[in-house]
């Protein structure tokens, strides 16, 4: 081969050797910030948008996401891994989205149905019913049974509770008595001053009929002024309120009887968890007449929300009443029920 021939390849070669090198070196490779890389020919940057001629067309490249560029010849073994892939980014819920719960079975439906059609829009139900112990001067076993009635409207508050006791009585001699029904009815009336609900005025209104103590007909009613305490934090309300009454008694041996009173009263209801719940009262009055005679009511009941429709119940109460003329003035009541609300809150 001649030398002319020889020298002809080799410019040949060479020069397609820095056409071939200028053409690899005039692409660059841009890491950004997110973790992609992209390779090609960027032309000058314009508006903070760098134009990247790359082998699937022109992308637009944010300069402020270009967290590095070099030269694609420097970064050839780099480049020959792939690119990890951006961490996929953590799904955020949905706060309207429904959450789950597990379904009711299909009976507390067939009630929950029957409660909102044939009961009075707005007003609560509650049905108890038990076994009672009392002791006084005497024992006494009894059926317990009562029906709870509750309406909250604006900045009202309506109560009442309609008890009964079918009891049989066995004196501190052994001796059986014939059994006595007792029977009476408490009610109460709140309305705040305003729609914070702390500042109220109240009426008690409360008949009873006690053959244990051998009173045919009681009817005690009070006005009270009071003041809630809502401790939202920890699910405590506690009412106090004083203020005047009056109460017409009939006994066996003593006759009628009025007598004006100077009242106390106080509530309590504290939700403890989702299923327990303890209520708690204090009633206390005395005689303006006649100081020396005075009478005090405590209340306390431990419930338990078994399940959708039925609580169970521990209620216990100890009463000291010397104002009326009556053979029993201690009396203390252990009632286990078992409780059947109807929309109770």
């Amino acid at each position: 081969m001649k030398l002319s021939e020889v020298l002809k390849k080799l410019t040949i070669v060479a020069f397609a050797s820095v056409m071939a090198f200028s053409a690899v070196a005039a692409e660059e490779i841009f890491t950004l910030t997110s973790g992609q890389v992209f390779v090609g020919e960027a032309s000058a940057e314009k508006d903070g948008i760098i134009p990247l001629k790359t082998k699937y067309g022109v992308l637009s490249i944010p300069s402020a996401e270009v967290a590095k560029k070099e030269p694609a010849l420097v970064a050839v073994k780099e480049t020959a891994k792939p690119a990890p892939a951006p961490a996929p980014e953590p799904v955020k819920e949905d706060p309207a989205a429904p959450v789950p719960t597990d379904k009711d079975p299909q009976w507390v439906e067939d009630y929950r149905n029957f409660v909102q059609q044939n009961f009075p829009e707005g007003w609560q139900f509650r049905l108890k019913g038990g076994i009672e112990y009392r002791d006084t001067d005497s024992s006494t076993y009894s059926v317990y049974a009562s029906f709870d009635v509750k309406k909250e409207w604006d900045v009202n508050i309506f109560a009442a509770t309609l008890y009964y006791n079918y009891t049989s009585q066995t004196d501190s001699a052994g001796a059986k008595d014939v059994t006595v029904d007792n029977y009476g009815l408490d009610t109460t009336f709140k309305r705040f001053f305003n729609e914070t609900k702390t500042w109220y005025v109240s009426n008690l209104l409360n008949y009873k009929r006690d053959q244990v103590k051998e009173i045919q007909h009681q009817v005690d009613e009070a006005l009270t002024v009071g003041y809630r305490f809502d401790f939202k934090r920890h699910n405590l309300i506690i009412d106090i309120g004083p203020g005047p009454a009056i109460r017409y008694v009939d006994t066996y041996y003593e006759g009628v009887e009025w007598v004006t009173m100077a009242l106390f009263q106080e509530d309590l209801s504290w939700l403890i968890s989702k299923t327990f719940r303890v209520e708690q009262s204090l009633t206390a009055t005395l005689d303006l007449q006649d100081t020396s005679k005075y009478s005090a009511v405590f209340k306390m009941a431990l419930i338990a929300h078994l399940t959708k429709v039925m609580d169970l119940a521990l209620r216990y109460s100890y009463e000291y009443d010397n104002i009326s003329s009556t053979v029993v003035t201690t009396e203390q009541r252990l009632i286990f029920a078992f409780e059947f609300p109807f929309n109770w809150q």
